[in-house]
């Protein structure tokens, strides 16, 4: 008779995404996703996969539980609205204190050599996405509300992603709620009514 598992696949998860979002993808070794993950290393690649493999199910984690928030986000009637709500929830996320600071992408892109290559291309295209996505509804959503004066859809859209993840790097360096919002808001009062 098979021995049942002694441990909790959705814990063991949340764990290793705790890991990986504080130490970055280079930084998180299998014996640390071990410990903190209260598995041995065999049970890891056993239950997981590979180490890249375990890192996508973290990742289809975070933008479940994590990333909800860019929907609603994305669904608001004008620009400014868009990147507001979407500024101020990655505020909310990367500064809140209940997880580890800054985003688990982000923070997994900013340190990876040529052996993870495909990792940092992965984490590139997800970036990529959010600039498509806000350049779209930028687009259609500028007649109900006006774009930064000068900038087209597109150029509004690199902006706000790029904010975005200028938030995340700055609030992994300990930056405060405080003063991440000051950024926002800033960025926003340039931004017509």
């Amino acid at each position: 008779m098979a021995r049942p598992r002694s441990f909790s696949e959705p814990a063991a998860l949340q764990a290793a995404l705790s890991t990986f979002w504080q130490y970055g993808y280079e930084g998180t070794s299998v014996e640390l996703l071990a410990e903190s993950m209260k598995m041995n290393k065999a049970s890891i690649y056993r239950v997981f996969g590979s180490k890249p493999e375990l890192f996508e199910r973290v990742r289809e984690l975070y933008h479940r539980d994590y990333l909800g928030f860019r929907l609603s986000s994305l669904a608001r009637e004008t620009p400014k609205e868009i990147a507001s709500e979407l500024l101020h929830g990655m505020i909310e996320l990367h500064a809140e204190g209940a997880t580890p600071a800054g985003c688990l992408e982000t923070n997994a892109a900013l340190a990876t050599g040529p052996e993870n290559e495909e990792v940092r291309a992965e984490l590139a295209q997800s970036r990529d996405a959010l600039w498509g996505l806000l350049a779209t509804r930028f687009e259609e959503t500028k007649d109900k509300g006006p774009l930064p004066a000068g900038m087209s859809a597109e150029a509004a859209a690199g902006m706000v992603s790029t904010l975005v993840q200028g938030l995340a790097v700055q609030a992994k360096s300990g930056r405060s709620r405080e003063e991440l919002s000051a950024v926002v808001d800033a960025v926003l009062s340039v931004w017509p009514s």
